[in-house]
């Protein structure tokens, strides 16, 4: 039988060689390591039955490894040892589900039994639930024809059954099969059979065990009853007597072991649970492309600066960084070279700054840095030496060739003169960066030095009117090219709609309800902009899918539904390099997901996906079921789609959104009957109950 594998990790070299030594002589496995590192790098080489752990190592947290031990393993038995024991400690360990706790010094009996009742434990809980319906029995009796007689009225009841003769020997078949019942004669010749059944016991706990004996009297079956026998009986058995008491017994502890499993059950799946949150988590707040934080958590995490900054009377400060002549490399390289050297520039950024500073992708190729405890002059210092990196920094392209990049940068602080909410940080940040960009790029600009410029200049009020003028200038430049770039992007929205005559008006009408509904839950009007021009780019993607595809009316192949899968990522790429429409496009990305976890492109669930994404999934799907389709020429009712709508709260839609949608478009529909699609000069009849 191969020995079972024990992995030590502990950096005490006396308590390493004292368990190798212990632990050897008992045919066990051993492998040591002094450090975490040490021990996650040994677990990757193979699998190990138990894995006997220092809570404290010199460099890590012994509770940091045990996570990661069950992440990589969920059924290893983990055994923590420790010279500074507490109960706060002990339920730390037992709530990651260790199997045992130790205190320093170690016993050599304490660590043996401990392991072999945790390497028992182990065996049951895989051994699973076809022991717990058919147990194993092993009888105990020195006499030969008790024993067998026994045992084939067992096995023709059956059970699997073995026998022996003496107690040491019961102890060591039990330990190498985990038998689920002992059945034990009180007077063995070797040992006392309540000595067996305690022994037993030591190392499994949820042994069964009845006792037997050819001798009654009051003191044995109080003996039996002590050692937690759940039985005892007296020679000469009855084989169907015995059977039934088994059964009994039997149905009664199994419930005990059914609750163990389950709780083991549930620690697996709440570790499962807890590794998949932290990449539902990940992805919420991670750019696509960069891998850094995405624009709605910067925007969260320099609310959270901001209001430190204003309460503790700190500083704080931001900085907007631009790559230079970015639509150059994309019109000399391809956008696919664009987007390596921006998710390369992203990782090159983050590892430049502090430890303590948040780096994210702002837009486009715009990023943000946020630097905590950091005044303007710090800020300038920072960004200076940022600028001076990157312009030194070659990015490789995928021929071998290499590029050099400069980049503008704009700089603002909490303190600065004016300052009096976050929007106004960024405002000047961008104020700064486009005045670098006039001056020529590849340069760092704060906006103190602005203001200290206008103050410089001769007629003070009037180089105010001025600065103000410039301000409101570049604030009206760029909505104009916001404004632009959407009217350009609403020709795409036309074009994909003309591709496909059943979905002429599908996005506008998307749109049209997801505003009516944002309405109604009295969101800002920014946040109402927002759905209503995501629910019209929501499909731009499907520019890139084949029209055989979109008017295919038979079921897709599994080949062709990844096609068409990959709508939500396509509509990323297409909007994500101008940066304008950052919150629009989580929005987009984000709408095919189901409150369940069963959509795409990410497997978001519940309220991981973006409050606006939710929103567009039912106002995408009631448009799609009251409108033709190639595979269905006619319509559903608005009553039927409803009522679909519906039956899908909580599986495909936010159940929280279904009955405030149902009212609002019951609502909307039972006021309108058609409106008028200004972009495409059409006036749409609404679908009716």
């Amino acid at each position: 039988m191969a020995k079972e594998k024990i992995l030590v990790i502990d950096d005490e070299e006396s308590i390493q060689k004292s368990l190798s030594l212990v632990l050897a002589g008992e045919e066990y496995d051993v492998t040591v390591a002094g450090t975490g590192k040490g021990g996650l790098e040994m677990l990757e080489q193979g699998r190990y039955d138990a894995v006997i752990l220092d809570y404290k190592l010199p460099d890590t947290d012994g509770i940091n490894v045990a996570k990661i031990v069950r992440e990589k393993d969920p059924e290893v038995a983990i055994i923590f040892i420790t010279a500074y024991s507490s109960i706060e400690t002990a339920l730390t360990v037992m709530k990651l589900g260790a199997f045992d706790f130790l205190e320093k010094p170690l016993q050599k009996d304490s660590i043996l039994s401990a392991l072999k009742r945790s390497l028992l434990t182990k065996k049951f809980l895989e051994k699973g639930k076809e022991a717990l319906n058919r147990p194993s029995i092993l009888v105990v009796d020195d006499e030969h024809v008790v024993r067998l007689g026994l045992e084939e009225s067992l096995r023709s009841a059956g059970y699997h059954c073995k026998s022996c003769g003496s107690g040491y020997e019961a102890i060591r078949k039990v330990e190498e099969e985990l038998f689920n019942i002992v059945i034990v004669d009180l007077k063995l010749e070797d040992m006392e059979g309540t000595e067996v059944v305690r022994k037993i016991r030591e190392h499994f706990p949820e042994m069964m065990a009845i006792i037997i004996t050819g001798v009654p009297s009051i003191d044995s079956a109080v003996a039996a009853m002590k050692s937690s026998a759940f039985d005892y009986l007296t020679k000469p058995l009855d084989p169907e007597d015995v059977v039934s008491r088994i059964k009994l017994g039997w149905e009664k502890h199994r419930q005990v072991i059914l609750v163990k499993q389950l709780l083991h059950n549930l620690r697996v799946t709440n570790l499962e649970l807890e590794k998949a949150n932290q990449k539902l988590n990940t992805l919420s707040t991670t750019d696509y492309l960069t891998l850094l934080y995405n624009h709605h958590h910067i925007m969260d995490v320099l609310e959270i600066e901001y209001q430190k900054a204003r309460r503790f009377h700190s500083h704080f400060s931001i900085m907007m960084a631009d790559v230079d002549h970015f639509k150059s490399i994309n019109d000399t390289y391809g956008h696919q070279t664009g987007d390596k050297i921006l998710a390369e520039f992203g990782s090159f950024l983050k590892e430049q700054v502090r430890s303590i500073d948040v780096v994210g992708r702002y837009g486009g190729e715009e990023f943000c840095v946020i630097l905590p405890e950091t005044d303007t002059a710090g800020a300038v210092v920072s960004g200076e030496k940022l600028r001076q990196n990157i312009a030194r920094k070659t990015f490789t392209l995928a021929d071998g060739l290499t590029v050099s990049i400069t980049a503008s940068i704009g700089i603002s602080s909490v303190n600065d003169e004016g300052v009096n909410s976050v929007d106004i940080m960024l405002n000047h940040a961008d104020g700064a960066l486009y005045e670098a960009k006039l001056r020529g790029r590849n340069r760092v600009i704060c906006w103190n030095e602005i203001k200290e410029k206008r103050r410089e200049l001769p007629g003070n009020s009037a180089s105010e009117t001025a600065v103000a003028d410039y301000e409101r200038y570049a604030s009206s430049t760029a909505k104009d090219l916001k404004n632009s770039y959407i009217q350009s992007v609403k020709a795409l929205v036309n074009a994909l709609d003309a591709k496909d005559g059943y979905t002429a008006t599908h996005s506008h009408l998307v749109s049209h309800y997801a505003g009516v509904i944002a309405r109604r839950q009295k969101l800002s009007e920014e946040e109402i902009d927002i759905i209503k021009t995501s629910g019209l780019l929501h499909d731009i993607g499907k520019i890139g899918i084949p029209d055989s595809l979109l008017k295919k009316e038979a079921k897709l192949t599994e080949e062709e539904n990844v096609t068409v899968k990959r709508h939500p990522e396509t509509g990323a790429r297409i909007l994500g390099p101008m940066g304008f429409l950052q919150r629009e496009l989580e929005l987009i990305y984000f709408h095919q997901e189901r409150w369940d976890g069963l959509g795409y492109p990410y497997g978001l669930k519940g309220k991981n996906i973006p409050f606006g994404a939710r929103l567009l999934a039912i106002c995408d799907a009631f448009e799609a079921m009251t409108s033709p389709r190639p595979y269905r020429k006619v319509p559903f009712t608005a009553e039927k789609a409803i009522d679909i709508i519906r039956k899908e709260a909580g599986k495909q839609l936010d159940p929280t959104l279904v009955e405030p949608f149902v009212e609002g478009i019951t609502e909307f529909l039972s006021k309108e009957n058609k409106i008028y699609i200004k972009d495409l000069d059409k006036t749409v009849t609404l679908p009716r109950s």
